[in-house]
């Protein structure tokens, strides 16, 4: 499966796609190397090795938005969306075109005021204390106690040809930026496997992002 992705032009250049780096906490991957998402304790599923899209929000980005559109080239059902590292930015599902979306927490770090959180009602995964950003090596154990950033996988409840996802710093921030990663994992009826986002093209504010979704 193809699956193609933007952020929008007109969006804040404050919001970019970070440029690959297999080791940093906020970089893409695209050679399918990556333990990010390989901690069966935060991840539902988890992914043993993995790709992954980088991304940043620069600071004084609080006041600021842009979409992150993406593109499947056939109808997927309730995909997982896998995050990494989120601190002061949100993800906002409540796009009308993703129509009747539904978010489910599935697993993760959060707990006592920090770590992942969703708003079921209005439809955006956060870090419930943006206050306490630590941005860890993908090669270190997300961390469940303490000061820490938001882990964790979303299933996101609905069929889409097209997800659109609203980027904007969170209210409770006034100058800080972030920086994080993301994976989207299905299943297909045929055969029974999990796909993952895979090849990154061009970066950067209103560029295009190419992947491809195979087993």
């Amino acid at each position: 499966m193809n699956v193609t992705g933007s952020i929008l032009a007109g969006g804040s250049s404050n919001f970019q796609i970070l440029g690959i780096n297999p080791t940093d906490w906020a970089g893409t991957t695209i050679d399918n190397t990556t333990p990010q998402y390989s901690y069966s304790n935060i991840y539902t599923p988890s992914q043993n090795l993995g790709d992954r899209v980088g991304y940043a929000m620069f600071a004084g980005a609080s006041s600021q938005s842009a979409t992150l559109t993406i593109q499947f080239s056939s109808p997927v059902t309730n995909p997982t969306f896998h995050v990494a590292n989120l601190d002061g930015m949100i993800y906002d599902f409540s796009d009308p075109s993703n129509g009747s979306i539904a978010l489910s927490l599935l697993s993760g770090n959060g707990g006592g005021g920090d770590g992942l959180t969703v708003d079921t009602t209005n439809k955006i995964i956060a870090d419930a204390n943006p206050f306490t950003g630590v941005g860890l090596s993908p090669f270190t154990p997300p961390p469940t106690t303490g000061t820490r950033s938001a882990y964790g996988s979303v299933e996101l409840l609905g069929t889409f040809s097209t997800l659109n996802i609203k980027l904007q710093g969170n209210p409770s921030l006034t100058v800080a930026g972030d920086g994080g990663s993301f994976m989207i994992s299905t299943t297909v009826p045929e055969p029974s496997t999990v796909l993952s986002l895979l090849t990154l093209g061009t970066l950067g504010a209103a560029s295009t992002l190419k992947r491809k979704l195979k087993p």
